[in-house]
């Protein structure tokens, strides 16, 4: 999704994401549910990236100019595959959260020296692809939603849970 049909609901300052999947890829390579970027893979510098890894582990990575603000997932196992998987990021500048499956997320969210800001040049939507470092998803996206504010912690447990 890209042009007017992106960009008359997105909101570059603010947001929340939550997807509801299935993963069905052992190791067979990493997967998407969904990415907002900023241009046509494999070139976008800037994304937010909903995946799973070839053991079956769930992240959210936020990504901005190349330098990964990598946020992973907590409270669900590795080799966690055809187990429905409910995941929520909220972001504003300088203040992302997490829940998976109702647990909050807390702590240190970003890599050692890098910010956790929110780029502010996405155009597009990708569901159940990323394209680089996250393929195609081998599984089911029972929901995919998107709110054009910061949720609260507890409604972002609430709608994980």
């Amino acid at each position: 999704m890209t042009g007017t049909n992106f960009s008359s609901w997105y909101n570059q300052t603010e947001g929340s994401i939550i997807s509801s999947c299935i993963c069905r890829r052992p190791n067979s390579g990493n997967g998407a549910d969904f990415a907002i970027t900023n241009s046509i893979t494999p070139t976008y510098t800037s994304r937010i990236v909903g995946w799973f890894n070839t053991s079956g582990g769930h992240y959210i990575s936020v990504i901005a100019n190349n330098n990964t603000v990598f946020l992973p997932f907590v409270g669900v196992s590795i080799n966690q595959t055809n187990i429905p998987v409910k995941k929520a990021i909220s972001l504003a500048d300088k203040n992302m959260r997490v829940s998976v499956n109702g647990k909050l997320i807390t702590g240190d969210l970003g890599n050692t020296g890098v910010q956790d800001y929110l780029p502010n040049d996405f155009n597009r939507l990708l569901i159940g692809y990323e394209g680089i470092f996250a393929g195609y998803l081998n599984g089911t996206i029972s929901r995919l939603t998107y709110y054009p504010k910061k949720l609260k912690d507890n409604q972002l447990q609430f709608l994980t849970a």
